[in-house]
Order: C-alpha cells, then structure tokens, then sequence
C-alpha cells in the first residue's frame, strides 16, 4: 500500500513539471514602434501563459491597464482593468470554449500593445 501511495504521489509531481510557461511576444499597433526592447529594467510588461492562464510581470508600476483577450472571431472572451505594482506578478485564468488561436490585447496611457498566442 505505501509503494502504491509512493508512485502516485511521484506521478503528481511529474505532471507538475510538464507544465511550463509559453512567452508571449507583445508588439506595438504602431509600426514604427514595434521594436525589441533591450534595456536591462523594461518599460514594457511581460506576458506569459500555461494553457488558459496568464501571467503578466512588470518592472514598473502600471496604472488602469485594460486586458482584453480575443479569440480568432475577435469575440472578447475575457477582459479586465487593474493597476500593477512594481515588479508584482498578476495572474488570471479565462474561459476558453473550445477555442485555440487569442490575441491578448494591453493598453494604458498611450500604449497598446498586443500578441498572439495557442492554446494546445
């Protein structure tokens, strides 16, 4: 009994190791805008998903940020305004019905930035 109990918890953490964080690439609307920003401190967040959770990191403080994720029908499927602190992670996890492509869409001040992503 306690080698059964010893495998399935062995098999537990194994499937937590599998689970792995997929960068999203932000760009700017604005052409002219859409560079690499290569600065040791970003001005930028940063985003990030595992399956249908969103990680958002930020070296500064960002207020009234507005989050907004589309599906390839340009349906809102989630959407969200919040403020975050400096270097604070946020994470969130939205409902996807069966769908796979998402555009992930940030705004605030001036700034829109938005990517792609799939959901495996």
């Amino acid at each position: 009994m306690k080698r059964l109990f010893f495998i399935l918890i062995s098999f537990i953490f194994y499937m937590n190791c599998l689970a792995q964080e997929i960068i999203i690439l932000l760009f700017r609307d604005a052409p002219k805008d859409q560079t690499i920003d290569d600065r040791s401190l970003s001005m930028e967040p940063t985003v990030s998903h595992d399956r249908n959770v969103i990680y958002i990191h930020s070296d500064i403080a960002i207020e009234n940020m507005q989050i907004t994720i589309r599906d390839k029908y340009k349906d809102i499927i989630y959407t969200n305004q919040l403020t975050i602190l400096q270097s604070q992670n946020y994470s969130f996890s939205f409902n996807s019905p069966g769908e796979k492509e998402f555009t992930i869409e940030l705004s605030y001040k001036d700034i829109n930035l938005q990517g792609h992503f799939t959901i495996d």
